[in-house]
């Protein structure tokens, strides 16, 4: 799996895109649209019913709060993400694959 963020400013504002290329496909998150291809299909928008839960997390945290919702993002979930970005810096320092902390 690779990952890549890319942002640059344009007249209209800020622009970010991010992808996420797999084994047998990609991702991409364009502005407010979200794409998906593979080897053998063709770049289509993935409908917002295919994305599961597309509300702003902040949404979950005060539902969570006011006892409406079960919390989607963990301290554990947070810890693995950081445990990443460490191995990410990591391997831009050191110029070759780092393993993640488990």
């Amino acid at each position: 799996c690779t990952f890549s963020v890319v942002g640059y400013q344009s007249w209209k504002g800020m622009f970010e895109e991010t992808t996420i290329w797999l084994e047998k496909g990609q991702l991409a998150i364009r502005g407010n649209d979200v794409w998906e291809w593979g080897e053998e299909t063709e770049k289509k928008i993935v409908s917002g019913d295919d994305l599961g839960r597309t509300w702003p997390p902040d949404a979950n945290f005060f539902a969570a709060i006011r006892g409406e919702e079960q919390v989607q993002s963990t301290p554990q979930d947070a810890l693995k993400v950081i445990q990443l970005s460490e191995a990410a810096w990591a391997s831009a320092e050191s110029g070759r694959p780092e393993p993640v902390a488990r």
